[in-house]
Order: C-alpha cells, then structure tokens, then sequence
C-alpha cells in the first residue's frame, strides 16, 4: 500500500477553488478521506484568511503507475 498525503488551501475564492481541486482529484484518485478545513490567517502579508485542508489517499503502487 502507498500512501498519498496532500494539503490543500486557498485565500481566494476558496469555496471554489478548494471544491474544484477536490473535483479534479477524485477524477484522478477515486476515493479520498478529506479533513475538516481549518482557517489560518496569512503570515507575512495582508490579506484575507487562508482555508486549509488535508487529503489522504491510500492506493497499490501499480494503481499509481497508470495514472
């Protein structure tokens, strides 16, 4: 088994921007276990809050080669 970790996050328009990654992966990687999302405020600049996830996906390696 192989283990596939991915964080994921948006300040801009995150609902969809989040949503449509998610999307996109699924298509990719048919069954994700997905985090709650946490809300972090930027570091460094101004700006509005960053929304924040994590992405699991447990996959055998020859799955992962024909991707």
């Amino acid at each position: 088994m192989v283990k596939i970790y991915l964080g994921i996050g948006s300040n801009i328009e995150p609902d969809k921007n989040i949503r449509e990654g998610i999307n996109s992966l699924e298509r990719l990687f048919s069954k994700l276990e997905i985090s709650p999302t946490y809300l972090a405020a930027p570091f460094g600049f101004d700006g509005d809050d960053f929304h924040n996830l994590s992405l699991i996906h447990i996959s055998e390696p020859t799955r992962l080669l024909s991707i």
